[in-house]
């Protein structure tokens, strides 16, 4: 490896985003068990954790998805992009505690190893109604763990950043594996259709977010180097240009923040940073993280 391991640096804001998200996801798993024993008293305990944790895993993964394109949107959401990986890793921890009660409760009473069991207990995969849906989620699962795994800056700068990111985007195949495993458990499992009405409201918010955001970012693509796209962004947000970054990944992209007269950050991991030799940026980072630093010095 030619990069050596260093500690993650908890400056302020990472203890405060992780005491919030730590205290919220308490709150809403002992809610969720709480609330489920008084209405379903038949229910046992395992059975609401499983539901508890793996529901707020899966609404954990929707806001993971949708930070991006709400940054690219409205700048204000940009908080929430800084330490998205610390959620990315607390949606892994949760959906383990689901899948490993999942498997205790439903394949370890049996003469068979229980991970064997869950490969084998179903093999129906051309029936809609009976199609091993667990089988989905831990394929997800493990998606999940290779990107909680590799989510410290040593990977990220080991396996260079074009790997990590294409790497890493590897959570639309665990988000869609998910949004089978759910629906798929719930046809077979539940008489209301609500959680599937709610992973449906999901998908689409998912969705359309990415579209909005990619709209928008063509537009101010096609227009690029014409600052106009800046312009228009220091409009809506009230911002001054002597507080705003152009960050990109292009010697594009550096040409429109000069022209703007913005300061500019080339960022590493992207498509074109080859282009970077012919319109070199005011700075060059290689994590998103690191531009915190800059920005405060």
């Amino acid at each position: 490896m030619s990069h050596a391991y260093q500690a993650v640096g908890w400056n302020r804001q990472k203890r405060l985003y992780d005491t919030v998200l730590g205290i919220g996801v308490l709150l809403y798993v002992g809610l969720f068990v709480g609330i489920g024993s008084l209405l379903y008293p038949t229910a046992t305990a395992e059975t609401l954790i499983i539901r508890g944790v793996g529901s707020a895993a899966f609404f954990l993964l929707h806001v993971v998805l949708c930070i991006g394109p709400l940054c690219r949107l409205d700048s204000r959401f940009l908080p929430l992009l800084y330490n998205r990986r610390h959620l990315g890793v607390v949606t892994f921890l949760l959906g383990l505690i689901h899948g490993t009660f999942g498997i205790v409760q439903f394949h370890s009473l049996g003469d068979k190893n229980p991970l064997v069991s869950l490969f084998i207990s179903n093999l129906d995969f051309f029936s809609l109604r009976d199609f091993p849906f667990q089988q989905l989620g831990f394929a997800a699962l493990v998606i999940l763990f290779l990107m909680a795994a590799t989510s410290h800056d040593f990977w990220l700068r080991n396996f260079t950043p074009p790997v990590w990111k294409t790497m890493h985007m590897l959570v639309y195949v665990a988000y869609g594996l998910l949004i089978a495993h759910v629906t798929l458990g719930e046809l077979q499992s539940e008489e209301s259709p609500l959680l599937v009405v709610a992973t449906g409201a999901g998908l689409v918010t998912v969705i359309t977010l990415h579209l909005l955001a990619a709209s928008r970012e063509r537009k101010i693509d096609q227009k690029k180097p014409d600052p106009v796209g800046i312009y228009q962004i220091l409009s809506d947000t009230k911002g001054h240009r002597e507080r705003t970054w152009m960050i990109g990944d292009s010697a594009v992209d550096v040409l429109t923040g000069r022209n703007a007269g913005v300061r500019t950050c080339g960022v590493t991991y992207g498509y074109a940073t080859s282009t970077f030799k012919d319109a070199p940026p005011d700075f060059l980072i290689d994590n998103f993280s690191d531009l915190e630093a800059l920005i405060h010095d």
